[in-house]
């Protein structure tokens, strides 16, 4: 199906506009100082390939809007309607998350049945079970010192599917 130009742009601004408001109920819902003062934070629309089409320009971290979550979703095979895909592990998500207190969530979805696209975000936790409060110090000898970091496992609800190596 060919589109116009006019049609484009509208299904753009459409797009803009949607993510524009993921990020101002992240921005208005969050408890964390991370989100409230400093924007750590990101929030958008992925293809089914895991590539961000759409994303805030101008809300949270939009240096992340060029980041591929194609690894993370091929790493917990085929998802279904509900669900979500949530991973902190810099190896098992490509560097998707740049470390453990960025917690990433990836959610399918589909229209009739079909996936037509991802809607993902993350933000900056404050703390993840590290050694040290905000779980980051360079006198972290062991990666379990970092912190919580969910294993995968083929196994897990089919409401939470964790991605991790």
């Amino acid at each position: 199906m060919r589109l116009d130009a006019l049609t484009v742009e509208i299904l753009r601004n459409y797009l803009q506009g949607a993510v524009e408001e993921m990020a101002y109920v992240v921005e208005r819902t969050a408890y964390t100082t991370f989100v409230k003062e400093t924007a750590d934070f990101t929030c958008g629309l992925l293809n089914p390939s895991g590539e961000f089409f759409a994303y805030p320009v101008e809300l949270g971290v939009a240096s992340f809007g060029g980041i591929s979550y194609a690894e993370t979703i091929e790493a917990v095979g085929p998802l279904e309607p509900g669900d979500v895909v949530i991973t902190n592990d810099p190896y098992g998500s490509a560097a998707a998350a740049t470390h453990l207190p960025d917690i990433h969530l990836v959610k399918p979805i589909f229209w009739e049945d079909r996936l037509v696209a991802y809607g993902a975000g993350f933000l900056h936790s404050s703390d993840v079970g590290g050694m040290v409060p905000a779980s980051i110090t360079p006198r972290a000898s062991s990666r379990k010192a970092c912190g919580y970091r969910p294993r995968s496992s083929s196994s897990a609800a089919r409401s939470i599917a964790t991605c991790s190596t």
